[in-house]
């Protein structure tokens, strides 16, 4: 199992990159300027949502370190399923914390960028894991050549025949072993 980044598909990226947003968005900027301590982040503002946000980015940066070790979608999907879910929780609660209900504020003006910014950021997590579940593709890498190691030996391929001609390879109908009777011939 290896780490290789032309697994991750198009929506893991903004998965990946949303995540991380959110995780440093959580620590590094100010949400609130009343009712808080000067500076005060995200993770010191506001005390049950710091959990979920603190899960919802390290769950997402999972789901494309997933993605970026598996040779198939099958368990990275299964990831975007769950991240979409905590994603879509947490952005629920911080529309309302930061649009409905800011912690100790009576007005908008309030929030901080810090605040809505986490807020895009989760919503990207919640798109990205969306298109994610959506693309179920192995990613960019390219497939090996017939006959290289880790190529499939796959049945070649063949057009169908005709409508009206029967395959080569199989007797034709009415003549026991295969055989076609010459002109002339008489029936069997």
């Amino acid at each position: 199992m290896s780490f290789d980044v032309r697994r991750l598909r198009p929506g893991d990226l903004v998965v990946g990159a949303s995540g991380a947003a959110l995780l440093i968005l959580l620590f590094a900027l100010k949400w609130y300027e009343h009712g808080s301590p000067a500076g005060a982040n995200g993770w010191h503002t506001i005390a049950h949502l710091r959990w979920l946000l603190l899960a919802t980015g390290v769950i997402a940066l999972g789901t494309a370190a997933l993605t970026a070790t598996q040779r198939t979608p099958a368990l990275p999907v299964a990831a975007g399923v769950l991240t979409t879910v905590v994603g879509v929780l947490a952005v629920i609660w911080l529309v309302y914390r930061v649009l409905i209900s800011p912690p100790g504020a009576n007005s908008h003006g309030d929030v901080d960028p810090g605040a809505y910014l986490s807020l895009v950021a989760g919503a990207g997590v919640v798109l990205g894991g969306w298109w994610s579940i959506r693309d179920e593709s192995p990613g960019r890498v390219p497939t090996p050549p017939p006959g290289a190691p880790g190529s499939s030996t796959a049945a070649e391929i063949r057009p169908a025949p005709p409508a009206g001609e029967a395959p080569p390879s199989s007797p034709p109908s009415g003549s026991p072993g295969g055989e076609r009777p010459g002109p002339g011939a008489a029936p069997a």
